[in-house]
């Protein structure tokens, strides 16, 4: 007879259960190296060294007397109209000299773009001027001007000429600015232009026209070239092709006007002699 409680059948484990292992604690950061806290010290002690500086340069400034005021950046403008603008006072604080009135006045005069002042701290002042060049020289009925690259129409300087193309088609009042479609166009054309050496040589009066756009003419036998109103660097280029190739086998006097104004395209009239 089988006896359950003296021939008991061992239970055998399958096996045991691992435990799972516990999460790393994240690692303490790295004492600040030594080299680190003296670089850091350093530029502490370079940033208030840099704010004191400041302060008393803003100081010495404000306390500095002025002894001096020059120009600088002249070509068409003079010294002299550029110091009675400014009315900046010798011998007067820095702080108390209307600095920044004395620049608005000095941008008015005719030929100045823009103008700063620099100081220092010995008292010594210079006015930088940067001024406007010419581009073209405005002729009509009324008389004569300049033109910078802004519009702005500036006086003519008595004894000093420009060696700038010939502009027409335009009012004359010095001062104004030129700021119409066809004056733009007129502008363009004229910033364009001295990228081609050779047009800038064969082409020298230009005129404005409302209804064709530029119109240049010939140096030599007053050949009119129309370019429109846009893609000026496409059509001087065609202009330059056509005076290399064609001018020298026919002549620019075989020809009265040379149409540029339509996509890859050429239209030259010729005179009926």
């Amino acid at each position: 007879m089988f006896d359950s409680r003296t021939n008991r059948i061992a239970t055998v484990p399958m096996g045991k259960r691992i435990p799972k292992p516990e999460a790393a604690a994240p690692a303490a950061p790295e004492p600040r190296s030594t080299a680190s806290r003296r670089n850091h010290r350093w530029l502490a002690l370079g940033v208030a060294l840099m704010s004191v500086s400041v302060a008393a340069a803003v100081t010495l400034t404000r306390q500095s007397v002025i002894g001096s005021v020059v120009v600088t950046g002249l070509d068409r403008s003079t010294e002299q109209e550029v110091l009675r603008a400014a009315r900046i006072p010798t011998g007067v604080p820095l702080d108390s000299a209307g600095i920044l009135s004395a620049i608005l006045r000095v941008e008015r005069l005719p030929y100045v773009k823009r103008a700063s002042v620099q100081t220092r701290v010995n008292g010594g002042v210079r006015i930088v001027v940067t001024e406007r060049v010419p581009i073209a020289r405005l002729r009509s009925d009324t008389g004569k001007a300049y033109v910078d690259a802004d519009g702005v129409m500036l006086p003519v300087l008595a004894g000093r000429g420009e060696n700038v193309p010939d502009l027409t088609g335009f009012r004359i009042a010095v001062g104004d600015t030129l700021a119409s479609r066809l004056s733009r166009a007129a502008l363009a054309f004229l910033l364009e232009l001295p990228k081609h050496p050779l047009a800038s040589v064969t082409l020298t009066d230009i005129h404005a026209d409302p209804k064709v756009g530029i119109v240049a003419r010939t140096a030599e036998s007053g050949v009119d070239v129309r370019m429109g109103w846009d893609a000026f660097d496409v059509r001087l280029a065609q202009w330059d092709a056509f005076y290399g190739q064609i001018v020298p086998v026919k002549g620019i006097h075989h020809f009265r006007t040379i149409d540029l104004r339509y996509r890859n395209q050429l239209i030259a009239y010729e005179t009926n002699r």
